[in-house]
């Protein structure tokens, strides 16, 4: 340290006055450079601590840091050791209640932010820490400023414990879990806008501002309407409106028994996808026989006889190699037999056509008709896998009337009893219903 000064006093004593860069430098380190303070008891081994807080340059968390201001001895803010075990205990749960998926996924709508500890996310929240903050300890500086002005305790319980309520009560109130859950999930709003939003508000008026942002994640230009959206040009904005569906007709279903599960959701990859087939160019050898074999098996159920369809197909397995022309002039023939007489194209890429499906179809199942994915959605359902509520009903054709019913095609009528179930379950947020002709 010695050998330090004496190299900075003469490196300035040599540049003669301080200059303005001089004076740039010390008005940085002011404003610019922080002390972390870790207290520890008189007992413990301050160089063994400080080796072993940063062994491998491991640095500190936001969370041990503020953990270490809670429940340090020295502190004059708490004196009585009942008090720091209880909070100790109390830090430990809201850990342990953070890990349940259910309320995790609620709150986060799966964010690829990756929090050390759980309860950081309580801590950022209360300390109002944005996404793009940059400052690494900005959580640890609020709680530390803060307790200059509050004891501890009770920094402790009307900050901390009390937002973790407020968060828990909001994932087991059926109403708050699937809008709030939705507007995350759908990146629509983050958690701490709403945490600000709902502040000194009642709860009608908080579900009030609520339905103003589900209304305003899903709007449109005036004039337009919804039936208007192209799955080329407005993915995202279909998206959003068929996830609000679902978790809508989740909530809206009966007795409250019934809770859209964002963790299941979350954890696996979903996009918008075609109900009934659309032609493709894109493929090889493996997706078009894989294509080919899963329409082969449903002409097979169809009632009429399609022996000739079937044999052609059976002649293009059997060769060596398929071009692209083979396969989709017998494409084309396959989707028309599926496609019910007289139904034109336009619909393909309307929301009358798309539902919300996984990713991890593969590109032959995902180019196919209503029929092949309605096997496969039942095969799901048997297997126990999650689907989501409304992409199981149009499969199962709740949608459309019994008597109207075609259990092999996607048609026209189908497409206006699914377009009808939107118009219904949305009422209260759609600005203006959507058609289908």
């Amino acid at each position: 340290m010695a050998n330090a000064y004496e190299n900075i006093k003469n490196w300035f004593d040599s540049h003669g006055e301080i200059s303005v860069t001089m004076l740039n430098i010390k008005k940085l380190l002011a404003e610019n450079v922080k002390i972390i303070w870790y207290e520890v008891e008189e007992s413990e081994d301050s160089v063994a601590l400080f080796t072993r807080l940063n062994i491998g340059k491991i640095p500190l968390t936001n969370a041990e840091l503020v953990k270490a201001m809670f429940l340090s001895r020295s502190s004059k803010s708490i004196i009585d050791k009942s008090k720091q075990d209880e909070i100790a205990l109390q830090w430990d749960n809201i850990e342990k209640e953070l890990h349940n998926d259910s309320l995790w996924y609620f709150l986060t709508g799966g964010t690829s932010e990756r929090y050390q500890t759980r309860i950081d996310l309580i801590l950022d929240l209360v300390a109002g820490k944005k996404s793009n903050e940059r400052d690494k300890y900005f959580t640890f500086f609020y709680f530390n400023k803060l307790r200059e002005t509050q004891d501890l305790n009770k920094i402790w319980q009307d900050e901390i414990v009390r937002t973790f309520l407020l968060l828990k009560d909001w994932h087991e109130n059926h109403e708050y879990y699937h809008k709030i859950g939705y507007l995350i999930c759908s990146s629509s709003k983050t958690l701490l806008a709403i945490y600000r939003e709902s502040k000194g508000k009642t709860k009608q008026e908080f579900l009030k501002a609520l339905d103003k942002s589900l209304r305003n994640s899903i709007s449109i230009e005036d004039g337009k309407n919804y039936a208007d959206w192209n799955y080329n040009d407005d993915n995202k904005k279909i998206f959003n409106l068929l996830l609000l569906f679902n978790v809508e007709s989740v909530r809206q279903n009966g007795e409250n028994s019934q809770w859209f599960p964002f963790d299941k959701f979350k954890s696996s990859a979903w996009s918008l996808e075609h109900i009934h087939a659309v032609k493709s160019k894109k493929g090889n050898q493996k997706t078009w026989r894989e294509w080919l074999d899963l329409h082969k098996k449903s002409l097979e159920l169809l009632p009429e006889d399609n022996s000739n369809l079937i044999l052609e197909i059976d002649k293009m397995l059997a060769l060596k190699n398929i071009s692209s022309s083979q396969f989709e002039s017998l494409q084309e023939k396959i989707i028309k037999k599926f496609s019910p007489d007289g139904d034109s194209e336009e619909y393909i890429n309307s929301i009358s056509n798309l539902a919300l499906l996984k990713c991890e179809i593969n590109s032959a199942l995902g180019n196919s008709t209503f029929d092949v994915k309605r096997n496969f959605i039942i095969e799901m359902d048997k297997r126990g896998e999650f689907i989501p509520f409304c992409t199981k009903m149009l499969f199962l054709k709740y949608y459309t009337r019994s008597e109207e019913n075609q259990i092999h095609f996607w048609s026209q009528t189908d497409r206006k009893s699914y377009i009808a179930a939107i118009n219904r379950v949305l009422e209260n947020y759609l600005s203006k219903p959507v058609e289908e002709g």
